[in-house]
């Protein structure tokens, strides 16, 4: 996080970082149009909030127990995560009673970009099997 926040806090923008940044988060195979989609995402984004996004996820890891998490949880990540690689995931998911893990292949950091299909399934699939858990919201907007 720090090699990303230092250039920020000397001076740099976003779009002067951004396609180190990205390729760090894609995966090797990445198409070009990814990598791109992804340079163009973070040379858009406000420095300030960025900078305030790097120290959230740097902070977030004292944040607390996620043992004591008791609603469903599904970890999705790319096969080729650099950033939060599979294991990371897997010991999480045995900190919270062995939820599961979808590990996709194609894919780096951002696998929701890199292999949108992969992703929407597991996605999809996660909800499906926890559909029947909430009930029908008593107010829905617009209706």
């Amino acid at each position: 996080m720090d090699s990303r926040r230092a250039p920020l806090l000397a001076g740099k923008e976003p779009r002067d970082i951004a396609e180190p940044v990205a390729r760090s988060l894609v995966s090797l195979g990445a198409q070009p149009g990814h990598l791109q989609q992804l340079i163009d995402s973070i040379s858009a984004l406000h420095k300030a909030s960025y900078i305030k996004s790097l120290e959230a996820t740097v902070a977030q890891v004292t944040l607390g127990d996620i043992a004591a998490i008791r609603a469903p949880v599904h970890f999705v990540v790319g096969a080729h995560d650099t950033l939060t690689p599979v294991a990371m995931h897997h010991e999480m998911a045995a900190k919270i009673g062995h939820a599961p893990v979808s590990v996709l292949p194609d894919a780096g950091h951002l696998s929701n970009i890199e292999n949108a299909p992969a992703f929407n399934r597991a996605a999809l699939d996660c909800l499906l099997a926890h559909a029947g858990l909430g009930g029908k919201p008593s107010h829905w907007p617009g209706a």
